[in-house]
């Protein structure tokens, strides 16, 4: 959870000195770059670092070392031959681009993302494999804490000496990964098992395989409900809306950061509640985690609208100004994502993981119509509602399941459990 939030800071502290470095044109193209790296990535990767993590964690406690170091040594195989097609698919789509005026910043977001690709490929895998040998912190290092660090550094010594230009900005960004890249290796080969080092590789590729397909359909609602919007604003708005609606969207996601910070405090709590059964404990610490998730989300809005347009312009700059109106759009979504409280969680650990993946795609569709259709009209105020919306229907459909199936209201407004449905030992 730390590594989380203080990668959150890192990000918008990053984007503070983009902004006033490069203005918003170039943020907007910068921007563009990670999506696609992202979008990219999830062709790569389809949820391998998370194959990874389980199937390391479960073969490392049967003792079955041959079949951890055959997933580790078939991963690195597959990422390569992944990242060859991804980038093949990308080099015809670039030769398919008939906009000549637009090339330039095109040249350069394929440029970013073909370097990129292979290295942030192998930096989730890393993360996977740390994860699996259960070293969790360090596993969420390399992407949250690791490169974000090494990028701001370099950003920083750049706009000292006044010399960032967009072209500047993705070369850092490519220095970065790398750097995140050789520290995650270092780190990797000291927590490497000697056990699993010294094995024999046994792979099963055709059971690695079929099981890649439902985490693949996971992660990539889950790319799609982060990028969705930035990746359609640079289809059909400009680089400049997606550079303000990216501030925007960092604003928003500091008002989501106090919500990250209480479920983290109470998801062990809620864990070991419902494992004895104590059904009435375990709906009153939800409700209870919601009401407070709602207030620090209504009182970030709340400060957010009396003083967040001057505060943009000081920080971001005056082109930032427009920010204002996106982001609190979005924190719209935020509040009421947080009244409906920790609806993804519970359902998960009730094995009701189907709700949420419907949901999920839902959600994403959703995301991608409203946005064809809202930012032809409204531009980024357009994206900021359509990707509110997608929040909002993923919330209020996992509540209303849980309302269903479990029989409680785990909101912010939830009342007591129904008698007859608790089950308190």
């Amino acid at each position: 959870m730390l590594g989380r939030v203080v990668g959150i800071l890192i990000s918008v502290l990053v984007n503070v000195v983009l902004a006033r470095s490069i203005g918003a044109e170039g943020l907007g193209v910068f921007t563009l770059v990670v999506a696609w790296t992202a979008i990219a990535g999830l062709v790569v990767t389809s949820g391998l670092p998370t194959l990874l993590t389980r199937e390391i964690a479960a073969n490392i406690e049967r003792r079955n070392y041959p079949l951890v170091k055959g997933i580790i040594r078939w991963s690195g195989y597959l990422i390569t031959v992944l990242c060859i097609l991804a980038l093949s698919l990308g080099a015809v789509l670039l030769l398919l681009q008939p906009d000549q005026e637009s090339r330039t910043v095109l040249y350069t977001v394929a440029l970013g993302v073909a370097v990129v690709l292979p290295l942030a490929s192998m930096l989730q895998r890393i993360s996977g494999i740390l994860r699996g040998l259960d070293h969790v912190v360090w596993g969420t290092l390399p992407e949250q804490i690791f490169r974000p660090a090494f990028f701001l550094a370099g950003l920083s010594i750049g706009a000292l000496l006044s010399w960032l230009t967009v072209e500047h900005v993705v070369v850092l960004y490519i220095g970065a990964t790398v750097c995140a890249l050789g520290l995650s290796h270092l780190v990797l080969m000291q927590k490497m098992p000697p056990f699993v080092q010294s094995a024999t590789p046994q792979i099963t590729n055709r059971k690695w395989m079929m099981a890649l397909v439902p985490l693949a359909g996971i992660a990539l609602t889950a790319t799609f409900k982060h990028q969705t919007d930035i990746v359609m604003l640079g289809f059909l708005g400009t680089t400049s809306d997606v550079a303000t609606y990216r501030i925007a969207s960092q604003v928003a996601a500091l008002a989501g950061m106090l919500m990250v910070a209480l479920n983290a405090v109470y998801s062990p709590k809620v864990a070991a509640l419902y494992a004895s059964q104590k059904l009435g404990d375990f709906h009153s610490v939800l409700v209870k985690s919601a009401r407070q998730m709602f207030a620090a989300a209504l009182l970030t809005t709340i400060i957010f609208v009396l003083v967040g347009k001057p505060l943009l312009v000081l920080v971001f700059g005056p082109e930032f100004e427009v920010s204002y109106l996106y982001a609190i759009v979005l924190m719209v979504g935020v509040i009421i994502s947080a009244w409906c409280g920790q609806t993804a969680v519970v359902l998960k650990m009730t094995d009701h993981t189907k709700v949420v993946f419907r949901a999920g795609i839902e959600a994403t569709a959703i995301n991608v119509i409203l946005n064809f259709v809202l930012i032809s009209t409204m531009g980024p105020v357009g994206a900021a509602v359509a990707t509110m919306s997608a929040l909002i229907w993923v919330q209020v459909r996992q509540l209303l399941a849980i309302r269903s199936a479990l029989q409680m209201d785990i909101s912010a407004f939830g009342g007591p459990m129904r008698k007859e449905y608790e089950r308190d030992e």
